[in-house]
């Protein structure tokens, strides 16, 4: 089971001219790394400028530009997910910019190199919401590469012959869908597994959190 958790960028680095932590880290990426510069930017100056001036301003929505970076700089997949509604009825014909969801990849590190559990994340209009599992340390979560038609994801910045190096146990199912349409009973979707393992940022929580309560004893 999965859940949604809306998360707000809202510490700023005191360096940063004004920049939250996540923007900074966005802007340092593409100030300092021309690969990541190259495989976005595709050589294009306007692009480049296009993408550094939106990270600059608090509360602009970030493209998937950003997010291929942030991919990268967290060594970990991003799989982006958004409905028809969001991203109109042509989006199969478009990739990022114009388009936001997808599975970006943490390619400009060898696989090695990264981790395998991709950190899931739902679109809807200048917002991004955390997708969370409900399950215990040492289970595993299994995802769809799939919108809700059931159809792929692309593969943002990357060919789909780079997901099985990636993504943890990546594979294809056959599933049912709930309102066959044109006949068809059952379809084929790329899937992968999530690892669930302990949250260090959680763990010191509930640390501290015991400390405290035994301290009141």
């Amino acid at each position: 089971m999965l859940g949604a958790v809306a998360l707000r960028d809202s510490a700023v680095v005191e360096s940063g001219q004004g920049r939250t932590v996540l923007r900074d880290a966005l802007y340092e990426s593409f100030l300092g790394c021309q690969n990541l510069v190259k495989v976005v930017c595709a050589g294009s100056d306007t692009r480049l400028a296009e993408i550094v001036e939106t990270i600059g301003v608090g509360k602009t929505s970030l493209d998937g530009g950003h997010i291929f970076a942030l991919a990268n700089v967290m060594k970990r997949p991003v799989v982006v997910y958004a409905s028809e509604k969001v991203e109109g009825k042509f989006r199969s014909h478009l990739r990022s910019p114009h388009r936001m969801s997808g599975v970006y990849l943490p390619s400009l590190w060898g696989p090695s190199e990264t981790y395998p559990d991709p950190l899931l994340v739902v679109y809807t209009p200048g917002h991004f919401s955390v997708l969370v599992g409900f399950a215990e340390a040492g289970d595993t979560l299994t995802v769809p590469l799939c919108d809700e038609m059931l159809e792929p994801l692309p593969t943002q910045y990357g060919d789909d012959l780079q997901r099985d190096q990636y993504l943890r146990n990546m594979r294809e199912v056959e599933v049912i869908p709930l309102l066959p349409q044109d006949g068809v009973g059952v379809k084929v979707v790329s899937v992968c597994d999530i690892k669930v393992s302990p949250s260090p940022l959680a763990l010191g929580y509930f640390q501290q959190l015991r400390e405290a309560l035994l301290a009141r004893k």
